[in-house]
C-alpha cells in the first residue's frame, strides 16, 4: 500500500511537468465521457429503467386493430367476454384520459386525468400513499364522485397535508371526494402533461356511448403467461362475441407489452445517438494512446534506468497504468459536470414523444456506470504504453536512436491508425442514419394551405352547458380579412 501511495503521488507530479498534455488528454477524455454518460442516462430512463409498477412485465396493453389501423378500442361486450372467459389473463383494467376545471386554493385550473375502473390501481400494482384506492360499488352508476390525485398535484395545490385525503374538491362544478394519494413515481401517462387525477366517475348520459364507442384496455397476465398466449386467447374469445366487425373478422384483438407500448419507436433514435457517441469515444481513446506512444519515447530511457536499478516489470507496468487512470478520472469527473449540464439542454431540444425523457437525472446507476466507464476507458488507452515500457529490454534501449521506433510499436501505431479510420466512418454512417431518423420526424405538407391559419380547442362542457343549443358555435366570416381563418374543435 505504501507503494501504491507512492506511485500515484509520482504519477501525479510526473503529469504536472506535462500540463499542456494533461489538459488535452481531460478535455479529450471529459467530452466522450460527458456525450456517453449524458446518452446513457436518457436511454437507462426511457429503455432500461422499470416501469413504476409491480411486476411491469406482466403488464400488457390490448386494443383493436382494423387492417393497418391499430390503437382503436376495444367494446364493452368484448371487455365482459374477456373478463368472464380468459384464463391467461388475471385481471383487466379501464383507463382513459379526461379533464376538467378545478377549483383550487390558487383559483380555476385546467387538469387532466384519467377515467379509469375501480380495479386499475389493483391491476396496476401500486397501492396509495395515504388513503385507499376505489371500492367496487363506486364505479356503479349512483355511486358519488371519488378521486385519488397525483404527488405533484397533492404538493402544490392541497399543501401536501394527510388531512387532504376526504376533502371535497369541485371537477367542473361537480363535488369529488379524495379518497387518496398515489406515490410520486406512480404516473400513466409517459408523454405529455402527467395526469393530477384519478377517478371511477362517469356521467351516466355517457355511460352506454362509452361502452359502445370501446374503451382502452390495460390487463395483467396470469402468472407464467406470455403475450403471444394470451393474445391467441384473447383473439379467439373476441372473434366469438356476437359484435358488428369482430366476428366476422374485419377487426381483432392486439396486444403488446405496456412498456413496449410506451417505448415504441423511440428506441431506435436513442440507441443510434449512443452508438454514435460510443465511436467518438473509441476515436478519443485511439488518439489517446497515440499520444501517450509517442509520450512514451521519451520516457525510454528513464524506464530503462529504473529497471535497470532493479525495478521489476510489474512496477513498471503499474506505475505507467496509474498515469493512464490518473487522467481517466479527471476526464470522468468532468464529463459528469458535462453531463449534468448537458441533460437540461437535452431534454430542452428533444421531442416530447419520447416516453419518461423529463425524469433522466444523474443518479446512482448512471454515475455507477460512469465509474466503470472511466476505469475501462483508461485501461484502454493506457495499457499499450504501459506495457511496452514495462517490457523494455536495457540493452535494446541504451542501443536505440532518438527517435526511432521498434517494428512492434511502429506496426502498433499502424494498427490504431486504421481503427481511427474505421471508427471514423462508422460515426460518419451513423450520423447519417441519425439524421435520415430526425428528418422523418420533421412536419410533412398536410395537403392544404396552413399560414395565417389557427386552430384551437373550445371546451364546452355538458356538465356546465346542459342544453344543446347553449353548445352550438357559429364560425363568422369575416371579409375584411381574407387571408385569416379562424377554426375551432368543439369538445
Amino acid at each position: 500500500m505504501p507503494d501504491l501511495f507512492f506511485n500515484v503521488r509520482f504519477a501525479f507530479r510526473t503529469l504536472l511537468r506535462s500540463p499542456w498534455f494533461a489538459a488535452l488528454a481531460v478535455a479529450t477524455l471529459g467530452l466522450g465521457i460527458g456525450g456517453t454518460t449524458t446518452l446513457f442516462s436518457l436511454v437507462d430512463t426511457v429503455l432500461l429503467r422499470a416501469l413504476p409498477f409491480k411486476e411491469p412485465d406482466r403488464l400488457v396493453e390490448i386494443f383493436g386493430q382494423a387492417g393497418e389501423r391499430s390503437s382503436m378500442r376495444v367494446p364493452g361486450p368484448i371487455l365482459e367476454a374477456l373478463r368472464e372467459r380468459s384464463a391467461t389473463i388475471e385481471a383487466i383494467a379501464i383507463h382513459g384520459p379526461t379533464s376538467g376545471v378545478m377549483r383550487t386554493r390558487e383559483g380555476t385550473l385546467e387538469v387532466r386525468g384519467d377515467r379509469v375502473s375501480a380495479n386499475f390501481v389493483d391491476v396496476m400494482g401500486v397501492p396509495p400513499l395515504v388513503g385507499r384506492g376505489f371500492l367496487p360499488e363506486e364505479e356503479r352508476p349512483e355511486a358519488p364522485a371519488v378521486m385519488l390525485v397525483s404527488f405533484g398535484f397533492w404538493q402544490e395545490h392541497l399543501g401536501g397535508d394527510v388531512e387532504a385525503v376526504g376533502q371535497t374538491v369541485y371537477l367542473d362544478a361537480m363535488p369529488y371526494t379524495v379518497v387518496g394519494i398515489m406515490p410520486a413515481e406512480f404516473r400513466t401517462s409517459f408523454r405529455g402533461p402527467t395526469r393530477g387525477f384519478w377517478t371511477p366517475y362517469v356521467r351516466e348520459d355517457l355511460r352506454e356511448l362509452e361502452r359502445q364507442a370501446g374503451y382502452e384496455l390495460v390487463a395483467r397476465l396470469s402468472p407464467g403467461m406470455t403475450v403471444e398466449e394470451s393474445r391467441r386467447e384473447a383473439q379467439a374469445i373476441a372473434a366469438s362475441v356476437p359484435v358488428e366487425g369482430w366476428r366476422d373478422g374485419r377487426r381483432r384483438l392486439g396486444m403488446h407489452r405496456l412498456e413496449d407500448e410506451i417505448v415504441r419507436d423511440s428506441a431506435y433514435a436513442l440507441q443510434l445517438l449512443l452508438a454514435a457517441v460510443v465511436v467518438v469515444l473509441a476515436i478519443a481513446c485511439a488518439n489517446l494512446a497515440q499520444l501517450l506512444l509517442a509520450r512514451s519515447d521519451r520516457r525510454v530511457s528513464e524506464f530503462a534506468i529504473r529497471k535497470a536499478i532493479g525495478a521489476r516489470s510489474v512496477q513498471l507496468f503499474r506505475l505507467a497504468l496509474l498515469e493512464s487512470l490518473i487522467l481517466a478520472v479527471a476526464g470522468g469527473m468532468a464529463g459528469v459536470v458535462l453531463a449534468h449540464w448537458l441533460i437540461p439542454v437535452l431534454l430542452t431540444l428533444a421531442p416530447s414523444e419520447i416516453p419518461r425523457l423529463a425524469d433522466s437525472a444523474i443518479d446512482g446507476r448512471v454515475l455507477t456506470v460512469s465509474a466503470g466507464l472511466t476505469v475501462l476507458v483508461g485501461c484502454a488507452f493506457g495499457f499499450a504504453p504501459a506495457l511496452r515500457l514495462s517490457r523494455l529490454s536495457v540493452v535494446e534501449a541504451m542501443k536505440r536512436t532518438p527517435g526511432s521506433l521498434p517494428p512492434q510499436s511502429a506496426r502498433f501505431r499502424s494498427a490504431l491508425v486504421v481503427v481511427q479510420v474505421a471508427a471514423s466512418v462508422t460515426l460518419f454512417a451513423l450520423a447519417g442514419l441519425v439524421g435520415q431518423t430526425f428528418l422523418t420526424l420533421l412536419p410533412s405538407n398536410p395537403g392544404f394551405e396552413a399560414e395565417s391559419r389557427t386552430v384551437f380547442p373550445l371546451i364546452l362542457r355538458p356538465s356546465l352547458f346542459p342544453n344543446p343549443r347553449d353548445r352550438q358555435y357559429r364560425l363568422q366570416i369575416y371579409p375584411e380579412r381574407p387571408r385569416t381563418s379562424l377554426s375551432a374543435v368543439i369538445i
